[in-house]
């Protein structure tokens, strides 16, 4: 930079130094100098008519032929210029050249620090977009801690007959259960089956695979309580009446689940489920067999809350 400066300041005095040197006067080709003439008024000029409909403008293109050969006829004129007119031109030259290697030279600085600019600019953006993403992250782990803390919890209250059993009519269960979380939850599908096999016999792995579900959208608020009847799919037999009556060689188990869904997004599918055995109190003059449902033996291997 300070070598284009230092030739910028040549140039200025290159320039004036020329100018601070006038022709010699005995050079100067003399002219003829003539008497003054009285002075004659000047006629009025008439109106210019170029550009108009009676003279319209006429642009004559010269082709390269025609340009090199007005090129050579100006030629004399070039040569029997005046030293000055050669001076300015030859400065003006110069000088030109000078501003486009200070042009190319500011553009060369303006292209590197645009550059450095757009590196920085891209390092910002992904320094932005990590501190995006990890704050996405933390809301979204805040979310998580809070939908396990502050959730739903449907709790199966009891199982009980909606009516007594009787002799070749179906087995009615009554399915009671409450919400005791801390939102709202929604129960898409519920099921209760009941189940009579020997009492030395174990229950069934998969209670519910031969009894369809019900499917279902109620929402249950805190501390709201819901309930169903589901009855069996056949009637009890008679020597199912009686061996339950005279006991203990069979025994009568319910099975009941409730999937319900939490307030999360996107919402987590929940169960709770239940297994109860049924444990005879009288039988009634009118031939029903009443009781109630208890825990069983084992009841760590069928209750579950999620």
């Amino acid at each position: 930079m300070r070598a284009v400066l230092l030739c910028c300041v040549v140039v200025l005095g290159g320039t004036a130094l020329a100018a601070s040197n006038p022709p010699d006067p005995a050079s100067a080709p003399k002219t003829s100098q003539k008497k003054p003439q009285a002075a004659r008024p000047a006629p009025i000029a008439a109106a210019d008519q170029r550009g108009t409909e009676q003279l319209p403008l006429v642009v004559k293109v010269l082709g390269p032929k025609a340009a090199e050969q007005h090129a050579e006829q100006r030629a004399p004129e070039v040569k029997s210029a005046p030293p000055e007119d050669r001076t300015l031109e030859v400065l003006a030259i110069v000088m030109t050249g000078v501003a486009t290697v200070v042009v190319a030279i500011f553009t060369a600085r303006l292209h590197y620090s645009t550059k450095g600019l757009w590196r920085e600019a891209i390092k910002a953006g992904g320094n932005a977009e990590k501190a995006a993403n990890a704050a996405t992250a933390s809301v979204e782990l805040a979310r998580k801690e809070f939908a396990v803390t502050h959730r739903p919890r449907i709790h199966i209250r009891h199982v009980h007959f909606a009516k007594w059993m009787k002799v070749g009519e179906p087995v009615a269960i009554k399915l009671v259960y409450v919400n005791h979380g801390d939102q709202e939850a929604k129960i898409v599908e519920y099921n209760v089956v009941t189940h009579i096999s020997q009492d030395h016999m174990h229950v069934p792995q998969e209670p519910f695979a031969t009894h369809p579900a019900t499917s279902a959208n109620i929402s249950v608020g805190v501390g709201v309580e819901g309930s169903h009847v589901i009855e069996s799919l056949e009637p009890i037999s008679a020597v199912d009446f009686a061996s339950l009556k005279n006991g203990p060689t069979k025994r009568l188990y319910c099975f009941a689940y409730v999937h319900y869904m939490d307030a999360s997004a996107p919402p987590n599918l929940r169960k709770t489920s239940c297994c109860r055995v049924f444990k005879m109190s009288k039988l009634a003059d009118d031939g029903k067999l009443k009781g109630s449902f208890v825990l069983t033996d084992d009841p760590s291997e069928y209750e579950y809350e999620d």
